[in-house]
């Protein structure tokens, strides 16, 4: 499980109300979830809330038979604000190649140093460093957004789905619509 104040990650994809983003995995692989083609790994579910109405912090369970490298630990994240931007493939043509020259001109690579920064991140851009871009479109027809990455392998040292990137996007235009995760 994952939990996020809006008051910490103010990237946290949550509605007006809610100030809590929780995030839920089963900590099993699933081949190809209902409306998720090509997924192997967590099921996952996310929750907006208000933390007002709640009395005390329970202990969350612990799965029976699940793979200790799918269960997190408890720890705390320290949130850190990072302008993150598309990668090059995302951006027209001259603008990308633009953005390329600047940063050498700076002394780093645009799609190494600026864009699509790797590890756990609220917001942001996906990096497409294991398949060709893909357009993630919501079922009514909206492009999602990148809402969350989790990077298995980092802190806090968790594996979300062969040992990449769960991604986790939603809709900008309804959040109860459905998720749509990606690996990578």
């Amino acid at each position: 499980m994952l939990q996020l104040r809006a008051q910490d990650v103010p990237a946290a994809d949550l509605p007006e109300g809610p100030d809590v983003l929780q995030v839920l995995w089963c900590p099993r692989e699933h081949p190809e979830l209902p409306g998720r083609s090509a997924h192997w790994g967590p099921a996952v579910e996310v929750y907006r809330r208000s933390a007002a109405p709640v009395a005390a912090v329970l202990e969350p369970p612990v799965p029976v038979d699940a793979p200790r490298r799918h269960l997190p630990r408890p720890c705390v994240l320290d949130p850190a604000g990072v302008t993150d931007l598309p990668d090059p493939e995302d951006l027209p043509a001259e603008l990308a190649a633009r953005a390329d020259a600047w940063a050498q001109a700076h002394g780093t690579e645009y799609h190494r140093g600026l864009a699509c920064h790797d590890g756990w991140k609220a917001g942001g851009w996906p990096s497409w460093h294991s398949t060709d871009p893909e357009p993630l479109d919501c079922s009514c027809g909206a492009r999602t957004r990148l809402s969350l990455t989790l990077d298995s392998g980092r802190d806090p040292d968790l594996n979300l789905g062969s040992f990449g990137e769960l991604r986790i996007f939603t809709c900008p235009e309804d959040p109860s619509h459905p998720l749509l995760l990606n690996l990578q």
